[in-house]
């Protein structure tokens, strides 16, 4: 309603603070715990599984060189491609699906998301 009436960004009914979604968007600083994984993965990363990113902004796109296996799920080609053991340029959603379907992993739906 409130994109409808140009509230542009919305705002929260209750506190009337911007709403935003719970990503890092561009001129955002990244959070704390990236810094935390990243020290992590340049430890020992044996397998790191990339989905729907294009790996193009910096400091995410950094992340698969500590890697020593890598597998992309991205619908389009990302700059790593050619250095991962698997590549899937495919909808992340239907990949990941079949992939629980074949380690027979079902996922009951709640409220907050899925367990």
């Amino acid at each position: 309603m409130q994109l409808e009436e140009e509230h542009i960004p919305p705002l929260c009914p209750q506190c009337k603070g911007m709403l935003r979604p719970n990503v890092v968007l561009f001129g955002d600083p990244m959070p704390h715990f990236f810094f935390e994984l990243e020290r992590e993965l340049r430890k020992k990363c044996s397998l790191l599984i990339v989905i729907g990113s294009s790996l193009e902004v910096y400091p995410a796109a950094g992340l698969p060189r500590y890697a020593d296996e890598l597998v992309i799920i991205n619908k389009q080609p990302t700059p790593y491609d050619l250095n991962a053991c698997l590549v899937f340029h495919e909808n992340c959603g239907e990949i990941l699906i079949h992939l629980l379907d074949t380690l027979n992993i079902s996922l009951e739906r709640t409220n907050n998301g899925f367990n």
